[in-house]
């Protein structure tokens, strides 16, 4: 379940930039796993090319130094997501420089959101469908068998093996069956 929460009361401590007038927010999802976890995400609304070239270090160094190192569990330590939202388009060179940096968390720079309403409920949507969402396209498969005589692994198998992968740490049928399903696009 993904949550927007209070910044966490230290995250700005040493902060060169003011970044909740740039609509700094902080976001939780949980994941329901066999150990669950929190998965940690940032977004910053910026202006411009400007403002994100001006902010991005500075953010990234506040969120490890101040957020991160406050983490107890190295699964969420490493889980660490910051969202740059623009609308205008930044330039390929600053977007590759600043998601390709490793330190402290992922960084995903979107631009082009041709809209000025950066809204819990639009940001929202934006972090489930680039951070969470999984989408395959059904291909047409050809098999000998009936698809009434498979089971779900073989079908998920014939269609895309790279599915099978993802849901290997699923026990059973039953448990595969509800995501394949939720997540197909035909």
């Amino acid at each position: 379940m993904l949550r927007n929460l209070e910044l966490p009361e230290n995250i700005l401590q040493n902060a060169k930039k003011d970044y909740v007038e740039r609509q700094l927010q902080y976001w939780a999802y949980r994941v329901d796993a066999k150990v669950p976890y929190t998965c940690h995400l940032f977004t910053l609304t910026c202006s411009n090319n400007d403002a994100l070239n001006d902010y991005w270090e500075d953010l990234t160094e506040n969120i490890a130094i101040n957020f991160q190192t406050n983490l107890e569990r190295e699964i969420e330590r490493w889980n660490i997501y910051l969202l740059f939202l623009l609308e205008n388009e930044v330039p390929k060179e600053i977007k590759y420089k600043i998601e390709q940096d490793k330190y402290c968390c992922r960084k995903l720079v979107e631009d082009n959101l041709k809209t000025v309403d950066f809204s819990e409920d639009y940001i929202s949507q934006l972090i489930r469908e680039k951070i969470f969402a999984i989408y395959t396209t059904a291909k047409e498969v050809v098999s000998s068998l009936p698809l009434k005589d498979k089971n779900i692994e073989t079908i998920i198998k014939e269609a895309d093996i790279n599915i099978l992968t993802a849901l290997k740490g699923f026990k059973s049928n039953k448990q595969i069956t509800p995501f394949y399903s939720k997540y197909i696009r035909k």
